[in-house]
């Protein structure tokens, strides 16, 4: 309906998208951080062949958004 499009594309306006990365990425280091902690405290070993990837190093490409 028109006026749910019209609420829909408010939202999207008052979206700050480097506000939303930088709080992505504070949650993300967080994550990362507890992970290693546990992996040391839990002193687990790794298969040699696994190779974790560090997520924080990753780079969305932004794609267009569409409120339809």
């Amino acid at each position: 309906s028109v006026s749910k499009k019209k609420e829909l594309e408010k939202i999207y306006q008052s979206l700050n998208l480097a506000q939303l990365k930088r709080t992505i990425d504070r949650n993300l280091d967080i994550l990362w951080k507890t992970y290693q902690q546990k992996n040391k405290l839990s002193k687990v070993k790794l298969n040699k062949k696994f190779k974790p990837f560090l997520v924080r190093n990753y780079v969305a490409q932004p794609e267009p958004l569409s409120v339809r």
